[in-house]
C-alpha cells in the first residue's frame, strides 16, 4: 500500500490498555451553633471541615504508532473509510508505564449569619463567609519501561480493530513479561499543589409595603483566590527550562528491573510494570539532592487568578388575584461588576518573568417571574431573564505551558480576557398538584447564547507558533528527546497540539421537560409506602464552533449536552426504613467540536446507569446507610468522528457504600 496512502489515513496514536486503582479515605466534621437574644434576633454560625487522602495507580501498556516517526515498517494494513483499522507493523515503541499518586485536599468552610427584624414590615439578614481548600499532590510518579532497551524497537506489532472499536486485538511479538524485554526510559517527578479561597460578604433588606407588594434589596461582595504550582526534574542550570524526564542516572539505569517490576494482567494480556514504591526505596527518589526538581520547567503551571464581584440587586414581589385567579412574581434586576487578575511565569528574554493582566466587565442581568394559578392545584409559571456565567479560573492563565509526556507534545494557553457565558432565558412550565406529594408538569425552555467559550485547537509545527514563543522554548521542554523524537521543526512528524480558549458567537438552546411524581398511596398495606419518581427531557442546540482562524466551521450540538435523557425512581419509605433504585439514561454528546488531530468532532456514546441506596434509622440518633453505584458496570465509551474512532473506553465498575450516622 502506498505511503501516502497510509499517511493520509487516520490510525491510532496510542493505542493502549490502562488500569486505575485507587484507594481514599474521608472525613466529614459539620457543626452548628444558633443564637437568639430575642424573638426578632437571630446569629447562626456554621463551620464545615473535610479531609480527603488518597493515592491511585494507573498502569498502562502502549505503543507509539505515528506512522512515519523511527522508521516503522508497515507490513500490512487494512483501511475502512479513512481509517487503518488494522496493521501489522516493525520497528514499534511499545511501553510500559505506572504513575503513582499520593493526594490530600483539606477543606474548611465558616458562616455567620444575621436575621434581625426590625418591625412588622421591615427585615433584614447579613452574612459573612469565608471557605479555604489546599490540595495537595506532593507525589506524582511515572516510570516508563522500553521493549528492548531504553531505545528499542520491536517487530512483528499488530494491532486490530475490525472486531469492533470497543474489542480490539493487539499482537506484541515480544515476551512482555520478561525483565530482560524492558528497560527505564523515563523518571517523571511532577509534584503539584492547588489553593483556593473564599471570601463573601453581603445583606440584604426586606420590607412588606403592603398585603400584596414587598420590596427588597442587598449587595453582596465576594473575592476568590486560586494557586497552582508544579515542579519537574530539572538539570540545575540557571534559568534553564530544560525537561529531564528522559535523562536516567547510571545507577538508576544499571538496576535490573526485575528488582522493581510486578506482573499485571488485563485483558488475557501480562506484562511486567514498575514498581515504583521498590524504585524510590533504592534511588532514594524523593532525595531532591539526588533528583533535582524546579518549577523552570513547568513554568506556566505556577498561576494564579483573584477575582472580586460586586453585585447590587433590587427586586419587587407581588401576591395578589387577577381575574378571579390566584397571580404572583416578582420583577428586578441585577448589577454585578468583576475584577479579574491573572498572574503567570514563563521565560522572556532567557529569563523567568511574572507577567499579570487585568480585566475588568460589568452586567445588568434583569428577571421576571410570572405564576398563575387559574385552578387549585394547578400552576403556570413563566420567566425571562439575562443570564451570565463566569468562565473557570483555570482558563485565565496569561502565558502558555509547553508540555512534552513521551510523543505527545502540547502547547496550552488561557485567556485573561475572556468574557463570561452569557445568555438570554426563557421559561414556560405548567404544573398539576394532584394529591399530596403527586406531580405532574410540562416545561419548556429557550436559551439564546450570545457569548459562549470554545477551546480552540490547531495542529502546528512550533516553529511560527501564533504565541510567538522561541524555538528554545519547544527544545528545552523536549530535552533529551530533541531532536531524534521531538523537534520544533515544520515536519509533519513533530506536529505540535495548541489549545487557546477564545469567546465564541454562540446560538439558541431549546427543549421541553416532563415530570412525574406519583406516590402509590392508592395501594394496600405496605405497597402504599412505594412510589415512582421521572423525568424526561428533549434538548436542541446549534452552536457555531470556530477554528483557529476565527472562521466558523461547524454549526451543531452543545458540547457535553445530550440531546435526550431521563431518570427514573422506585422507592419505598416509611418512618423506619427507606429504599430507591434508580436509573439514568443521557444520549450521546460532543465533547470537543471540532476535534483534535483533524477529527471533526470528539464524543461520547450515551450511557444509562442503575444505582441504589437503602436507610435504616434504628433509633432517633443513629442510622444504616447503603448505597450501591453503576450496578451494571456501564462503561465510558469515547469516540472520534466521521469513523466512529476509539478515543476511550472504561469500565470504572460497580462501588458499594456501608455508613453509619449519628445526630443529636
Amino acid at each position: 500500500m502506498p505511503t501516502a496512502t497510509l499517511n493520509s489515513a487516520f490510525r491510532p496514536r496510542l493505542p493502549r490498555f490502562d488500569v486505575y486503582e485507587h484507594e481514599q479515605d474521608r472525613l466529614g466534621v459539620t457543626a452548628a451553633l444558633q443564637y437568639s437574644p430575642s424573638r426578632d434576633t437571630t446569629f447562626t454560625l456554621s463551620v464545615l471541615h473535610s479531609n480527603f487522602e488518597g493515592s491511585r495507580r494507573e498502569a498502562f501498556l502502549q505503543s507509539n504508532l505515528t506512522v512515519g516517526v523511527n522508521n516503522i515498517i508497515v507490513n500490512d494494513a487494512v483501511i475502512e473509510g479513512n481509517s487503518i483499522v488494522y496493521a501489522d507493523l516493525d520497528n514499534v515503541v511499545v511501553r510500559s508505564e505506572l504513575r503513582h499518586d499520593e493526594l490530600q485536599t483539606e477543606f474548611t468552610q465558616v458562616t455567620l449569619e444575621a436575621d434581625h427584624r426590625f418591625n412588622d414590615r421591615l427585615s433584614g439578614r447579613a452574612l459573612a463567609g469565608w471557605s479555604e481548600s489546599y490540595h495537595t499532590n506532593p507525589i506524582q510518579t511515572t516510570l516508563l519501561f522500553r521493549a528492548n532497551g531504553a531505545a528499542g524497537f520491536i517487530n512483528d506489532y499488530t494491532y486490530d480493530f475490525r472486531n469492533g472499536a470497543t474489542s480490539p486485538t493487539f499482537g506484541f511479538g515480544v515476551d512482555l513479561n520478561n525483565p530482560a524485554t524492558w528497560g527505564l526510559e523515563e523518571i517523571r517527578m511532577r509534584p503539584q499543589t492547588t489553593y483556593n479561597t473564599y471570601h463573601t460578604f453581603g445583606g440584604d433588606l426586606t420590607f412588606d409595603i403592603n398585603e400584596v407588594f414587598t420590596l427588597s434589596g442587598g449587595i453582596n461582595y465576594r473575592n476568590y483566590e486560586f494557586k497552582t504550582t508544579e515542579r519537574r526534574r530539572w538539570n540545575g542550570v540557571a534559568n534553564s527550562t530544560a525537561n529531564t524526564e528522559p535523562s536516567i542516572p547510571g545507577f538508576a539505569a544499571a538496576t535490573p528491573i526485575s528488582s522493581y517490576s510486578n506482573p499485571l494482567s488485563y485483558n488475557g494480556v501480562t506484562w511486567l510494570i514498575p514498581d515504583v514504591g521498590a524504585a524510590a526505596a533504592q534511588w532514594d527518589l524523593y532525595d531532591e539532592s539526588v533528583f533535582l526538581l524546579s518549577d523552570l520547567p513547568q513554568l506556566a503551571a505556577n498561576r494564579s487568578v483573584q477575582e472580586e464581584a460586586l453585585g447590587v440587586f433590587g427586586q419587587l414581589d407581588w401576591s395578589t388575584q387577577l381575574g378571579g385567579m390566584g397571580f404572583r412574581g416578582n420583577i428586578g434586576a441585577r448589577w454585578v461588576e468583576t475584577e479579574q487578575s491573572s498572574t503567570g511565569r514563563s521565560i522572556i528574554g532567557g529569563l523567568p518573568t511574572t507577567t499579570t493582566v487585568s480585566n475588568t466587565y460589568d452586567d445588568f442581568l434583569p428577571s421576571l417571574n410570572l405564576v398563575f394559578e387559574p385552578m387549585d392545584d394547578f400552576l403556570i409559571r413563566f420567566g425571562a431573564s439575562q443570564v451570565m456565567s463566569r468562565v473557570g479560573l483555570g482558563s485565565l492563565n496569561p502565558n502558555p505551558a509547553v508540555s512534552v509526556s513521551g510523543s505527545n507534545r502540547t502547547i496550552t494557553a488561557g485567556n485573561p480576557y475572556l468574557d463570561p457565558i452569557r445568555a438570554d432565558a426563557y421559561d414556560l412550565s405548567f404544573e398539576w398538584y394532584f394529591n399530596e406529594g403527586g406531580l405532574f408538569s410540562v416545561a419548556f425552555f429557550h436559551r439564546e447564547i450570545d457569548s459562549f467559550v470554545q477551546t480552540v485547537r490547531e495542529t502546528a509545527p512550533f516553529t511560527g507558533n501564533p504565541f510567538g514563543l522561541p524555538d528554545s522554548v519547544g527544545i528545552a521542554a523536549c530535552g533529551a528527546l530533541y531532536p531524534t523524537t521531538c523537534n520544533v521543526t515544520n515536519d509533519p512528524n513533530f506536529l505540535w497540539g495548541f489549545n487557546v480558549p477564545q469567546n465564541t458567537p454562540g446560538g439558541p438552546v431549546s427543549g421541553f421537560e416532563v415530570s412525574l411524581q406519583l406516590p402509590f398511596t392508592f395501594l394496600p398495606g405496605p405497597l402504599s409506602n412505594t412510589g415512582f419518581i421521572g423525568n424526561f427531557t428533549q434538548v436542541e442546540s446549534d452552536i457555531e464552533y470556530l477554528n483557529a482562524a476565527g472562521v466558523v466551521t461547524y454549526s451543531g450540538q452543545l458540547t457535553n449536552q445530550s440531546d435526550q435523557s431521563y431518570n427514573l425512581t422506585f422507592y419505598y419509605e416509611d418512618e423506619r426504613f427507606s429504599a430507591r433504585v434508580s436509573g439514568a439514561y443521557r444520549s450521546g454528546f460532543p465533547t470537543n467540536t471540532p476535534g483534535r488531530d483533524g477529527n471533526a468532532t470528539e464524543e461520547t456514546d450515551g450511557s444509562f446507569n442503575v444505582d441504589a441506596s437503602a436507610r435504616w434509622n434504628i433509633n432517633k440518633n443513629f442510622a444504616l446507610t447503603l448505597e450501591g453505584i453503576n450496578l451494571t458496570d456501564e462503561a465510558r465509551y469515547d469516540y472520534l468522528t466521521p469513523d466512529d474512532r476509539l478515543s476511550f473506553y472504561h469500565r470504572y465498575g460497580r462501588s458499594y457504600f456501608l455508613g453509619v450516622r449519628y445526630a443529636y
